[in-house]
C-alpha cells in the first residue's frame, strides 16, 4: 500500500471567523510555492458551545 507524498509546507489557520476563510485560500493559492496543504481549526466550540461541534471538518 502506498501513501501519498506529504507536502512540502503545511499551513495551519486558526478561525473563529470563517467568512475570512475565501480571501486566505485565494492568498494562498497565489504563493509561488504549490507543494502545500492548508489545514483550518475552526473556533466554533467557543463561540456556540461544544456539544455542536460533532468532529473535524475537512475542507
Amino acid at each position: 500500500m502506498t501513501s501519498p507524498a506529504t507536502p512540502r509546507c503545511s499551513m495551519f489557520t486558526p478561525s473563529h471567523q470563517p467568512r475570512f476563510l475565501d480571501e486566505c485560500l485565494a492568498s494562498l493559492q497565489a504563493q509561488t510555492c504549490s507543494d502545500w496543504e492548508w489545514i483550518v481549526l475552526l473556533n466554533i466550540a467557543m463561540k456556540e458551545g461544544a456539544a455542536r461541534c460533532g468532529g473535524p471538518l475537512l475542507v
